[in-house]
């Protein structure tokens, strides 16, 4: 089985990153006839952006209604972000990685520009 990560997005939904997907296609392949699935590579679909400071639990809950805080060390959730629909990690204290469709990418970016201008102004 190729190395990366799997998470856990909602009872039938799973993520999977890895820097070798023919592996992990032909080892869904050999698996679907005991366990049928479905696999969609969506490696063009998003970017991630890297978050990470000691404000950045406040920067995320400007935009977002989850309870951040309570998002445990390397657990995601699939959430909004402003209108935007977002797969949110926590990688550590104050580190979290944001999966953002292209589209969304420009809209979310001007957004945490501008909540992190205000938190640096103190507001």
């Amino acid at each position: 089985m190729p190395r990366g990560e799997a998470l856990c997005l909602g009872p039938d939904e799973w993520l999977v990153l890895t820097t070798q997907p023919a592996a992990l296609v032909d080892a869904a392949r050999e698996a679907y006839a005991q366990l049928p699935h479905s696999l969609t590579e969506i490696s063009d679909r998003e970017i991630t952006l890297r978050l990470i400071g000691p404000q950045v639990l406040d920067l995320l809950a400007t935009g977002c209604p989850r309870d951040i805080e309570a998002l445990a060390e390397g657990r995601a959730v699939r959430t909004v972000f402003e209108s935007a629909t977002v797969v949110l990690w926590r990688d550590g204290p104050a580190e979290f990685r944001m999966d953002i469709w292209r589209s969304f990418a420009p809209h979310v970016r001007s957004l945490l520009a501008q909540a992190e201008a205000e938190l640096i102004a103190g507001l």
